[in-house]
């Protein structure tokens, strides 16, 4: 993804900031791209977590004489209500130790997401105080070929009156 800034034809910021500019607006689309997978990893995670303790809560509930099948397939598995516990137990520490790893990528990717975007803000700025410097550069110069040409006149307008 290459990120594309427009600026007037007459102030083109230095070719340094334009290729910064557009490095880090590619990684910064980069980046949204991840924050939305990660988010919407949480909210997949957060999904199995509480389905796995309404299972374990039901699990829990039943005495230990009680048959608990597994699904593996098509087929339904006798299992012990202990093992099946023990089994969304484990499932339970799994998923929170994922969630826990998912978070802490997201604050990562937050982190440099929201750097990258001050670092826009000040490139910006300093592309759009480049443009002023040579806006205001170009209108002197402007202003001194104007002046030029009046001088020209009013040299020519003299040597006409004294012929």
């Amino acid at each position: 993804h290459k990120c594309i800034f427009i600026y007037p034809s007459f102030a083109m910021p230095s070719p340094k900031i334009i290729q910064e500019a557009e490095e880090k607006g590619s990684r910064f689309k980069e980046l949204s791209v991840e924050l939305e997978r990660l988010r919407a990893n949480r909210a997949k995670l957060e999904s199995q977590l509480n389905e796995c303790k309404v299972v374990q809560q039901e699990l829990k509930m039943l005495d230990s004489s009680a048959k608990v099948y597994k699904l593996v397939g098509p087929a339904l598995l006798p299992q012990e209500s202990d093992e099946a516990l023990g089994n969304v137990e484990k499932r339970i520490t799994f998923i929170t130790a994922e969630q826990k790893r998912n978070e802490d990528k997201l604050i990562e990717t937050q982190t440099e997401h929201s750097q990258i975007q001050e670092r826009l803000m000040e490139i910006k700025h300093l592309a759009e105080t480049e443009a002023r410097k040579e806006q205001m550069k170009q209108q002197q110069q402007l202003q001194q070929l104007q002046q030029q040409a009046m001088q020209q006149r009013a040299a020519l307008q003299e040597e006409q009156k004294s012929k």
